[in-house]
């Protein structure tokens, strides 16, 4: 997982690419998704619903291969950007 603050560039590259809306499900964006897909899905809800004060979860993006979600929430009473994606892990801390 890599953390980068939100007043640096790599942050608000981020925050831009989180800002991104595709839709909320699986079924928003893919007529027809493995299960590979569905189990990755569930696994960042899974995140999601472990992160306090959790809002706002959406897919940003997303393409044959694979899609990239991102969620409001707090860590260590912070506000963050969490940003998933196949390959990555981020959080951008909002107030540093």
């Amino acid at each position: 997982m890599t953390t980068y603050r939100a007043s640096r560039k790599n942050g608000q590259a981020i925050i831009a690419r989180a800002n991104c809306y595709s839709g909320k499900t699986l079924h928003d964006v893919y007529g027809r998704f493995s299960s590979a897909k569905s189990r990755a899905y569930d696994w960042c809800m899974r995140l999601y619903q472990e992160t306090d004060k959790a809002e706002d979860f959406h897919i940003c993006s997303h393409n044959t291969y694979g899609f990239s979600v991102a969620w409001k929430g707090e860590l260590d009473g912070e506000p963050i950007v969490r940003f998933e994606t196949p390959r990555n892990s981020y959080i951008v801390l909002i107030n540093q």
